[in-house]
């Protein structure tokens, strides 16, 4: 009944229609959650945003690039992070405030959302870099 995942691969919620569907992806990196207009957005950027973030409060966007690309090691677009920081402000999870240079702050819903996939990392016995 279940399905085994291969390596590269994850289970993406496409909400295009009126019910979810459950879909297999081949995706390089982990925690593809679901498909927004946007693309597709990563629970594991998600959260190594936010992380960055809480750290750093009123971190300008051009650094925290700058510290997620270092953090990770990996050369992730910007317009990808980009993308990610929209989403977050979007759905409560961050603040951006002023404009140029805007200043990013993690709200109570980003704290709870940290949280949450913190645990499931640990219920999984996976950690997030």
């Amino acid at each position: 009944m279940g399905h085994s995942l291969s390596e590269g691969e994850a289970i993406v919620i496409s909400c295009k229609g009126r019910l979810p569907k459950l879909e297999t992806k081949t995706h390089i990196g982990s925690g593809v959650f679901m498909s927004v207009r946007h693309g597709e957005i990563d629970l594991v950027i998600l959260y190594r945003i936010l992380k960055i973030a809480y750290e750093k409060p009123g971190i300008s966007l051009t650094e925290l690039f700058r510290q997620y690309r270092e953090r990770t090691g990996i050369k992730v677009n910007y317009t990808i992070i980009k993308r990610h920081i929209e989403y977050a402000r979007d759905k409560g999870l961050l603040d951006v405030k002023g404009e140029k240079p805007a200043s990013v702050f993690v709200t109570k819903k980003g704290v709870d959302y940290m949280f949450l996939i913190s645990n499931i990392a640990n219920l999984l016995g996976e950690e997030i870099a």
